[in-house]
């Protein structure tokens, strides 16, 4: 995902993007986000968006979006 398609869809969201975090994150590598809540869209290695999801945990969890991607790494389906 560039970084002008990232702000284009940020901007999308209007007053519903709490929190802007316009930095691609390796899933391969420690994620240091602090947010409770997010919409996180993967892409692959040519930049296209192959899924989307959010976090809405029952209970407050720091680090949200890697918790809930590293969960997905263990779904063979969502991981290919």
């Amino acid at each position: 995902m560039t970084r002008s398609r990232y702000l284009y869809l940020a901007d999308l969201a209007g007053d519903n993007l709490l929190a802007s975090r316009p930095v691609a994150q390796n899933i391969d590598r420690p994620y240091d986000g602090d947010e409770e809540k997010a919409v996180y869209v993967v892409v692959n290695r040519d930049g296209l968006a192959c899924y989307a999801g959010q976090t809405r945990p029952a209970k407050s969890w720091t680090g949200a979006a890697g918790i809930r991607l590293n969960q997905h790494m263990v779904e063979p389906s969502k991981r290919d």
